[in-house]
């Protein structure tokens, strides 16, 4: 039996048998030992089959998180930095008041901004595709596969998601 299982490159199979000779060596039957083998084996796959669901979750939330996410919040970002210089730039404080806050444009250009977040969307990306290679996978040579689906998919919903919050922002602050 030890012959059998050296032929061939199965963890399972080797342990199975181990069992089983340790078993028979111990004086018990054979049908027991088997038995308990066979349930052993089916319970082992049932495992194996929950963590491939859980591993499977893990990269669709970080799919998801990176590919939607992120570039929907940060064209939000984008969306609020424009209402507040607009809305900052036509405000002014009369002399003689004074007020705890101050007034005036807002210290980031909204260019710097979009170049900031089309940064974070690929590094966020790249990022993502190295630990979806690892839990899928277990290598983190497989990333660039993952990479080339995540940083066009991640850019297109910035440009989408900016695209549809300028309407909804020249709403706004055509009504102000």
């Amino acid at each position: 039996m030890r012959i059998f299982a050296e032929r061939y490159d199965s963890k399972l199979l080797k342990d199975a048998v181990h069992i089983i000779i340790e078993g028979i060596n111990a004086g018990s039957q054979l049908q027991d030992i088997l038995n308990s083998v066979s349930k052993n084996i089916q319970e082992a796959r049932t495992l194996s089959k929950e963590m491939s669901a859980n591993v499977t979750t893990y990269a669709i939330f970080i799919g998801f998180a990176v590919i939607f996410g992120s570039p929907v919040l940060l064209a939000l970002s984008k969306s609020i930095l424009v209402v507040i210089q607009t809305l900052t730039a036509g405000l002014e404080v009369p002399a003689g008041i004074s007020i705890p806050i101050s007034v005036g444009s807002a210290s980031i250009a909204i260019r710097d901004f979009e170049i900031f977040s089309i940064v974070m969307i690929i590094l966020t990306s790249i990022m993502s595709s190295m630990i979806t290679a690892m839990i899928l996978k277990g290598n983190v040579k497989e990333s660039p596969r993952y990479l080339s689906m995540i940083v066009p998919s991640a850019l297109a919903v910035y440009a989408i998601s900016t695209f549809l919050l300028s309407f909804f922002v020249a709403a706004i602050v055509g009504q102000i």
